[in-house]
């Protein structure tokens, strides 16, 4: 009499001897927090840069020598990634969103719990790039 176990072994090794068959899992369906028209969608993703402000320069002069900012593709915002919902994604403030619709979310990812951090973080970068410019002086 063979055990469970050693069957499933002699199972799990047949299986690593033909191909592996192909995945239909299209993974988890992510709704979005807003309506996103074709535009937004068109230009998710792509940033275009400030414009540096040259002094010695026109606009239509530095356009004519092709220095102008050139737009590049931002993965953090593009809506095609799946991973980062707004309401979970904790490295953005959330603003004007009633408590009532964290009702059951646990506390830690609550948006007054989020702010309260963001805030707590950006106090204490404000605090450091002061310190280090009063070092520079």
């Amino acid at each position: 009499m063979v055990s469970r176990r050693v069957k499933l072994i002699k199972r799990l090794l047949q299986a690593l001897d033909g191909a592996a068959p192909l995945s239909t899992n299209k993974g988890k369906h992510v709704s979005t927090p807003r309506y996103i028209s074709p535009k937004d969608r068109r230009h998710s993703g792509w940033v275009t840069p400030a414009w540096p402000k040259h002094p010695k320069m026109k606009y239509k002069e530095a356009i004519q020598e092709a220095l102008e900012p050139q737009d590049f593709w931002d993965e953090w915002q593009s809506i095609k990634d799946g991973q980062r919902d707004y309401t979970s994604d904790a490295s953005h403030f959330k603003k004007n969103i009633p408590e009532k619709y964290f009702a059951y979310v646990k506390e830690w990812a609550k948006p007054s719990h989020i702010n309260k951090k963001l805030m707590k973080e950006l106090r204490i970068r404000r605090a450091a790039k002061a310190k280090k410019k009063i070092r520079t002086s």
